[in-house]
């Protein structure tokens, strides 16, 4: 894992990094920082590779601000992950962390921050959810940092984190999941309170946001159609003790409102698009929806990644035809580690890559507009012919249906 620290300040100062690692506490490097100015302060330079907390000082006791950024590759994964934090203002004897748990197939540690010159003997409360809190002591030494696992002390369990110190400490609460390919970090608070304020905040969700060429955002779409045990959990309550830990532990939010943004041109018009995220493609309502919100072609963003071979991937493609067909439009597919495809109106294929192929389909498409057969009636037409068939498999099953039918069609023959 690596580590910086980012500093900001207003005028011409000088700060000066302490590191406190396990073993005891590391001098770190003196920062000059001119006038509204960052600087960029890795702790690897100084200490290789090591578990830390830090300190940072202004030597002129001005004011500076201060934060934390975390990065690391989980085994086998394609980019790195990171979490940030932003430091505090001076250490205290109780702290609360709401956020907690080592179940789900999360590691969940607890690191408290000593930067006094004498051992800090803590009581650490874990709130367990569903269960009586259970206590353990702890003792950090005098000007270092200590790691515990959550798991060590109560198992798989969710829970909130209190620290009650005889010494004033700085605990923090870290989270990895997914083999350390995922994580984040959160500070507690020193005082429980009647009211707090979150500025930053969104449902989990899958969305699409179209973003201009000056870097202005426009329309968005959140999805509708969640995956089953994927994306969310139906008859969570029933299903979920069963799940042996492979079930996602939230449900994604379902989008609602039309499946169709703006994408902005290069002569400064707008072309409407319906919008189907990944699976979607297999449902033909949201591109009626689309087009009757004006759609001009369909756009299909997609990921393959969860599946093996390329079975559901083919299968994508020949949904991508039949929505073309049945909407009059072009239907543009892209995917990083799946099928990209240009497909028409007709339904034909005009270009494709392979599986995951890093490749740019450029084509000439329409904006189309009118409606189809299928645009106006919707699934009555497959409805009625599904009811058909069944009159007609109904008949030929019941008593004699078959030899009736049979007579009549050889009647008819005869007669000619």
């Amino acid at each position: 894992m690596g580590e910086k620290y980012d500093l900001d300040n207003s005028s011409n100062h000088k700060a000066a990094a302490g590191y406190m690692t396990s073993t005891g506490s590391v001098t770190g490097p003196t920062i000059n920082m001119p006038p509204k100015s960052q600087a960029t302060v890795y702790p690897s330079s100084t200490l290789g590779a090591s578990d830390l907390s830090t300190k940072v000082e202004c030597m002129e006791g001005k004011a500076i601000a201060v934060d934390r950024t975390m990065f690391w590759t989980g085994p086998d994964a394609a980019s790195a992950e990171a979490h940030c934090a932003t430091g505090v203002t001076s250490a205290a004897t109780t702290w609360y962390m709401p956020e907690g748990s080592s179940n789900w197939d999360f590691e969940c540690y607890l690191l408290i921050q000593n930067p006094g010159a004498t051992v800090a003997n803590c009581q650490v409360t874990w709130m367990i959810e569903g269960e009586a809190a259970v206590t353990s002591p702890v003792a950090v030494p005098a000007g270092s940092r200590s790691t515990f696992n959550m798991a060590d002390f109560i198992g798989a369990k969710d829970a909130s984190i209190k620290v009650v110190s005889d010494q004033p400490v700085i605990p923090e609460r870290a989270m990895y999941r997914n083999n350390r390919r995922e994580g984040h970090g959160s500070t507690g608070t020193t005082t429980a309170a009647t009211d707090y304020y979150l500025a930053e905040g969104d449902g989990l969700a899958e969305l699409l946001v179209v973003d201009g060429p000056d870097g202005s955002t426009g329309s968005r779409y959140d999805k509708q159609r969640r995956v089953p045990f994927g994306e969310y959990v139906p008859f969570r309550p029933v299903v979920e003790p069963f799940g042996g830990g492979l079930l996602p532990t939230r449900d994604q939010l379902p989008g609602t409102g039309p499946a169709v943004v703006d994408l902005p041109l290069t002569d400064g018009t707008d072309v409407k698009a319906a919008t189907l995220i990944s699976w979607e493609v297999f449902f033909p309502r949201l591109v009626r929806e689309g087009v009757a919100a004006g759609a001009e072609l369909v756009i299909n963003p997609t990921n393959g990644a969860s599946y093996w071979l390329t079975l559901v991937q083919s299968q994508q493609v020949a949904n991508s035809r039949l929505r073309a067909i049945e909407s009059g439009r072009w239907v543009l597919q892209a995917a990083p580690t799946g099928f990209s495809a240009v497909v028409d109106p007709a339904g034909d294929v005009i270009a494709r890559t392979a599986v995951s192929e890093e490749r740019v389909l450029i084509e000439t498409i329409q904006a189309r507009s009118g409606d189809t057969i299928a645009q106006r009636t919707g699934l009555l037409l497959p409805c009625l012919a599904s009811a058909a068939l069944l009159l007609a498999a109904w008949a030929i099953a019941t008593p004699g249906g078959r030899n009736r039918l049979t007579a009549r069609f050889s009647r008819r023959r005869g007669s000619r």
